[in-house]
């Protein structure tokens, strides 16, 4: 379905799936670690499509392109290693060139996302308002819902949900606090995982 004007998109950074999930390295080998970042982002995107909402992948890895173009993603490509801050900033610059309204910032490793935590993350308290969903801990940003142009621009890292959070006050624009284990949880740890079903919802067998 292609684009309208005035709606919302959502985007989403991938990083290479060889060197993606490195906090997973204790309990994960590299191949594996991969296939988890993959399947993680596979996942998030069927949620997107499955929401009806148009999503703009930034990447610069070969394997991510062609499950973006799988799920019927628009592909930016990312200037390698540009960092995610930049990869965010490509995505909304697209956003705004395509005339989109607003934009969800989402990453590509929520193993628990489904339909309903994506329609509740678009509801924003006014045509200027700002849905932030942390991260488990409160540390981090799991979801950034954005009016266009933005109030503030991404600040993602460690401290990012209070970086947010102020700018957010600082521009006087509404803000709305989501938590929702969907969108909280990341998968930093094995358990984040939801053994024995991997992040694609499907068995292990080996």
């Amino acid at each position: 379905m292609p684009f309208i004007s005035g709606h919302t998109v959502a985007i989403v950074p991938i990083k290479p799936f060889a060197e993606a999930k490195s906090r997973l390295a204790e309990a994960f080998g590299p191949a594996q670690r991969s296939e988890i970042a993959e399947r993680l982002a596979r996942k998030v995107l069927s949620v997107l499509r499955t929401s009806e909402l148009e999503a703009i992948v930034v990447t610069c890895d070969p394997r991510a392109r062609i499950l973006a173009a799988e799920c019927g993603a628009t592909i930016i490509d990312e200037p390698e290693r540009s960092g995610l801050n930049a990869a965010w900033e490509l995505g909304i610059e697209e956003a705004e060139r395509l005339g989109m309204a607003s934009a969800l910032l989402l990453p590509a490793d929520l193993p628990h996302v489904e339909p309903a935590d994506i329609r509740t993350a678009l509801r924003r308290p006014g045509a200027d308002g700002v849905v932030i969903a942390p991260s488990q801990d409160s540390d981090g940003t799991n979801a950034l819902c954005i009016p266009l142009p933005p109030p503030l621009r991404p600040a993602y890292g460690p401290g990012s949900c209070r970086r947010h959070v102020q700018a957010v006050l600082r521009a006087g624009a509404p803000l709305r606090v989501l938590r929702r284990p969907g969108l909280a949880i990341d998968a930093d740890r094995p358990s984040d995982l939801g053994s024995p079903t991997d992040p694609g919802g499907r068995a292990q067998t080996s």
